[in-house]
């Protein structure tokens, strides 16, 4: 059975490990970026969209992604230190 872009964060929060995937940003016209090593925290709704909020590594921040949004998701072999508690 495939696991679900949910599966593979939750998964990833619950070990530790930060993730990396491609996001579409729809006011740059639904271009492509890869978001380099994001650390899992959990996920809230807002007007009927999920996002999913982590920790930006490179940028060193707290961000959110639409999760409709985000595609190729995969854990990295990096493993983190949790800033917050991880919801999962």
């Amino acid at each position: 059975m495939a696991k679900t872009i949910e599966d593979i964060i939750v998964n990833a929060g619950r070990q530790h490990k930060t993730i990396s995937f491609n996001y579409s940003q729809k006011q740059q016209g639904n271009q492509k970026e890869k978001v380099s090593e994001i650390e899992p925290y959990g996920f809230r709704s807002k007007g009927g969209t999920t996002y999913f909020y982590g920790y930006d590594v490179v940028n060193s921040k707290i961000t959110s992604f639409e999760l409709e949004a985000m595609s190729e998701v995969k854990a990295t072999m990096n493993g983190f230190r949790p800033r917050w508690q991880v919801e999962f």
